[in-house]
């Protein structure tokens, strides 16, 4: 799994999920890959409120992670066992909290967000989004975000099936698999060597200290297609991950 830390009335139901049409499908799972991570996107209704508990081979205790979202589907807020990385977003004045900081962000035609800036206006992260309005790469400023500086997605079948994702010290490459409803079942990740990424992480080289390959399986499955379980093993076969994830809808 990733590093752990991080769119309207029913007008049809598609497997029970309430969403005014696949537009607004697409601007919730952009919020969620700006914001978050696809493992915590809604699978087939609006979630309100979510709290993972994350069990670590290296920590001491459980980490806990709230996120809300609104009526409308879209990420809003992430409460961490770490209060410096709550994030808090404000879409009525287009604005963000994280890391003590506030920004701002821009947004085009098709109220996607393409851009946020600091307090000097000046640019601190920027998305690219494909012909159906899918986010594709996010850059990001990562003395201001703290996360990768590069991440970039590939779809089928509007989810998620793969993302590559450099930081300062290296690549990594993450594949999601679906059961035949949709249901995310498993994420596959691993470091990969820089120069196959085209040289895109800062020091465009690999540490091979910091190399990884995880598999994560998500399971029992509640009634709208959302795990609620979910483990993540290393190569020899240990359990280094176990998390729980609690479930409130709209």
């Amino acid at each position: 799994m990733q590093k752990f830390l991080i769119s309207l009335s029913c007008l049809f139901l598609f497997n029970g999920l309430c969403f005014a049409n696949e537009i607004n499908r697409i601007h919730i799972n952009n919020s969620y890959n700006i914001f978050s991570d696809p493992e915590f996107m809604p699978t087939e209704k609006i979630i309100k409120k979510q709290i993972i508990t994350t069990y670590a081979q290296d920590n001491d205790g459980p980490l806990k992670t709230t996120y809300h979202a609104n009526e409308k589907g879209f990420f809003e807020k992430a409460i961490t066992s770490d209060a410096q990385y709550n994030i808090n977003v404000d879409y009525s004045v287009r604005s963000i909290k994280y890391l003590n900081k506030k920004l701002w962000f821009r947004l085009n035609e098709q109220q996607n967000i393409t851009s946020i800036v600091d307090d000097k206006q000046q640019n601190v992260s920027s998305l690219i989004y494909n012909q159906s309005g899918q986010l594709i790469e996010k850059n990001t400023d990562d003395e201001v975000w703290q996360q990768p500086l590069k991440r970039l997605y590939e779809y089928a079948n509007n989810k998620v099936v793969r993302y590559t994702e450099c930081w300062e010290d290296g690549c990594s490459l993450g594949e999601y698999s679906y059961n035949p409803a949709g249901w995310l079942i498993k994420v596959k990740s691993k470091s990969i060597d820089d120069n196959a990424n085209n040289g895109q992480s800062k020091n465009n080289k690999t540490n091979n200290s910091n190399s990884y390959n995880i598999k994560c399986t998500f399971a029992k499955h509640n009634q709208y297609g959302d795990w609620t379980y979910g483990y993540c093993i290393t190569p020899d076969g240990v359990t280094n991950t176990t998390f729980y994830r609690k479930l409130e809808y709209w």
